[in-house]
Formats: structure tokens, sequence, C-alpha cells
């Protein structure tokens, strides 16, 4: 027998198998799929990398301390090196932290600029985290996907 008046037919694919035409909309951001990190706005040079692309980098581990957690260990890239490659503008004065699910923190960049240990950390879901020692914890921002220098 046939099935009539067929509306739509759903074929699931392993994720590997799914290659995006023009026509169809991304599953995920693009920044969850091309890059895990972009630094963009007053910036020399606008930068993104995945995260094997940060993986490769000088990559730290600190002891430091969250204002609400206490002290943990944490491994990723300075925040410093990162911008740096960036190169902001003499004249930017804010970054804006951006997690994956739209939250965002605004930050004095001469505190950023003078915190050494303030780092890119990779999280335990595969993703990425701010980690700012020595200061207030709404700017520890979860699922980093942006950093934004204004």
């Amino acid at each position: 027998e046939g099935v009539g008046a067929i509306a739509k037919i759903i074929v699931h694919f392993e994720q590997e198998a799914v290659v995006p035409s023009a026509t169809t909309a991304p599953t995920q951001p693009p920044a969850a799929t091309s890059s895990a990190l972009a630094i963009v706005g007053k910036v020399g040079t606008e930068q993104s990398w995945s995260l094997d692309q940060l993986r490769g980098m000088d990559v730290v581990t600190l002891k430091v301390t969250h204002p609400k957690k206490g002290e943990q260990e944490v491994t990723g890239v300075r925040m410093n090196a990162l911008l740096d490659l960036a190169a902001p503008a003499a004249d930017a004065t804010t970054l804006v932290i951006t997690a994956d699910d739209g939250f965002t923190a605004e930050v004095a960049l001469a505190d950023v600029r003078a915190c050494a240990d303030c780092l890119i950390a990779f999280n335990e879901s595969n993703g990425l985290k701010s980690v700012m020692p020595g200061m207030e914890s709404s700017f520890w921002v979860k699922g980093v996907v942006k950093l934004e220098i204004k």
C-alpha cells in the first residue's frame, strides 16, 4: 500500500555526514563549527581559532581563586597573548566577553591587560570559559565564543 499526502520526510545522518548546502540552514551557529573563539571590533586584525588551534598555542595550567567557587586549577591560553595577536586599537577601552547563550560581560580593557593570569580556559564540555582572577564572578563567563574590543 502507498502512503498518501506526505507532508515531510526527515532523514537523520551522523553529524559528519551532514554537508550543508547554500540553501540548508546550519544546525549549529557558525562559531560552534568553524571557530571556537573570535576576537573582533577595534583591533588591527580580527582573529578566530578552533579548539585545536587554541590547544596548539602556549597553554598554561594555573591555580586560581574564583570569587564564589574558591581555588581551582584551570588550563588555557593567556588572554593577553590572544589580545596581542588581534592588536587592540590605542583608543579601545572595553572588552565584551560573549557566551554561546548570548550572555555578555563588559570589563575594562585596561583591567584585562593588567591581569597576567586572565585566561581563555578549556572547560569540561569541550568549550571555553574566561578565567579572571581578582575580578568579580560575572566576568568568569562560561561558554565563551567571542571577545569584542570596543
